[in-house]
């Protein structure tokens, strides 16, 4: 109970309690999940919080575009929102897929999770401003 390694083959004994690397995940099961939702395929690749990261930009971007195509506002700034988060919702999607497929196959990230979370700090500022723009807007007077 004293041994520090096995005695057969000098194994330390500390290695068999530390968990793994990544998990071992196919590539296109990695592509599937980031389908089904973008960052479901990083976290099955073993990359949670690039999953969250993407996920979390995907959710707002779309959930933005539609909460603007529902108020009904037709002005030209309402309509350049609406493209600017559209276009960053598709953008996330597929990247995600494509950077699932890599991450599962060991490589590395197309784009850094740090640099997400900045751009999604700004999509959130330009969601602020888009949805006082909304109700200002539709606000009589």
């Amino acid at each position: 109970m004293s041994a520090d390694v096995c005695a057969s083959c000098g194994t330390p004994f500390a290695t068999l309690m530390r968990t793994g690397g990544r998990p071992v995940v196919d590539a296109r099961d990695a592509v599937t999940w980031s389908l089904i939702f973008p960052g479901l395929g990083h976290r099955l690749a073993g990359r949670p919080m690039d999953g969250l990261a993407r996920g979390s930009l995907f959710a707002i971007s779309l959930g933005m575009a539609v909460l603007l195509m529902f108020t009904g506002e037709a002005a030209l700034t309402t309509i350049a929102v609406l493209v600017l988060f559209l276009g960053a919702a598709v953008a996330v999607y597929v990247v995600s897929a494509v950077e699932a497929a890599r991450v599962a196959r060991g490589g590395d990230l197309l784009v850094g999770s740090r640099l997400l979370m900045w751009i999604l700090v700004g999509m959130t500022f330009v969601s602020v401003g888009a949805l006082a723009l909304a109700v200002a807007s539709a606000t009589p007077g």
